[in-house]
């Protein structure tokens, strides 16, 4: 036995006025014969007359509350429906390794990036988005999806800490995000976006030959470099025992600097590459996804088939129009 709902039962409470209206009718049917019995010479009305009155009276009540069955929406059954969206597939691609804690940026390079993803997301409608954090290793926090509320979440939970190997290599990240995000198996077409958030230092991966590779499957690159380019930032960091100090190697301060002729080669092997260059301050990634995204060619894509209730109001909605309708033609019988 198919189960049956009701998909706006709230519908239901006008049939708490239903007895008022019948209530308010039948007042002023008696208010109308008293006034004619007065007034008027008219002879009393023929038992015939009186019986279509009554039936008209009796098929506008029973209409009402078929009326507001039909406004509930009655269903029963389910049918499969699939849905189609309209976009493009986006990944964030961001750098999480040390140098991203400089802070050239206020309050660093990795927040500035973590904010600025978070609030691109909110814009997200119809795109489909993924999130992947890299430095020495590749990490997908989350999948090509449309569930902005858990992109969110995964973005929340970006730091340095995310990967557990440090460095930053560049090209392999890029590298790992077409092999699980955008497979060798899917055909190159034209609807694909990378936005990678680093400031372009790199450890020997060869990120322009990644590029290269993306571009020939179609992908574009955006890359938006972080961090000062002439004097470069020194890197803060906490030991263990709480204390703030410079990031050391080999006896000497790490000075972090934006490496932009790599990111202008890289997003350059890409086709309608972009890159921008964000070295102080701060950047509105919203503004940028909006004009280089959302303003390029879309695609529909299949997001998914669901299963939904099939609304059957027709058959409340038809015998409430019949009963009206005769209640009607009744009424003029009557008179």
């Amino acid at each position: 036995m198919q189960e049956l709902v009701f998909l706006y039962p709230e519908a239901f409470f006008l049939l708490w006025f239903l007895p008022f209206l019948i209530a308010a009718a039948a007042v002023s049917v008696k208010k109308r014969r008293r006034i004619e019995k007065i007034y008027t010479r008219r002879r009393p009305r023929s038992r015939r007359a009186r019986f279509f009155s009554r039936a008209a009276a009796f098929c506008a009540a029973a209409a009402l509350p078929l009326c507001v069955t039909a406004a509930a929406g009655p269903a029963w059954g389910k049918e499969l429906q699939a849905v189609q969206t309209e976009g493009r597939d986006v990944v964030f691609l961001v750098d999480v390794s040390q140098s991203m804690l400089a802070r050239d940026l206020n309050p660093n390079r990795l927040v500035q990036a973590q904010t600025a993803i978070k609030d691109t997301i909110d814009l997200l409608e119809g795109d489909r988005a993924a999130l992947v954090a890299f430095a020495g290793s590749t990490v997908v926090m989350a999948p090509l999806t449309t569930d902005y509320a858990f992109l969110r979440r995964a973005a929340d939970e970006l730091s340095v800490s995310t990967v557990d190997r440090g460095g930053t290599m560049t090209g392999d990240a890029l590298r790992k995000t077409m092999q699980f995000i955008f497979p060798d198996s899917e055909a190159s077409d034209g609807y694909r976006d990378i936005i990678l958030i680093t400031d372009g230092e790199d450890q020997g991966s060869f990120p322009v030959q990644a590029a290269e590779a993306a571009g020939k499957k179609g992908i574009r690159l955006i890359c938006i470099g972080l961090g000062d380019e002439a004097t470069g930032t020194r890197i803060p960091v906490t030991d263990p025992s709480g204390t703030e100090r410079f990031l050391m190697y080999k006896g000497k301060e790490v000075w972090s600097r934006l490496d932009s002729t790599t990111l202008r080669k890289m997003a350059a092997a890409t086709p309608g590459g972009k890159y921008l260059n964000i070295s102080r301050g701060s950047f509105d990634l919203a503004s940028i996804y909006t004009e280089l995204v959302k303003g390029a060619d879309q695609r529909r894509y299949d997001s998914g088939d669901f299963e939904d209730y099939k609304n059957e109001y027709r058959i409340f909605l038809l015998p409430a129009l019949i009963l009206m309708t005769a209640a009607l033609f009744l009424r003029r019988a009557a008179a």
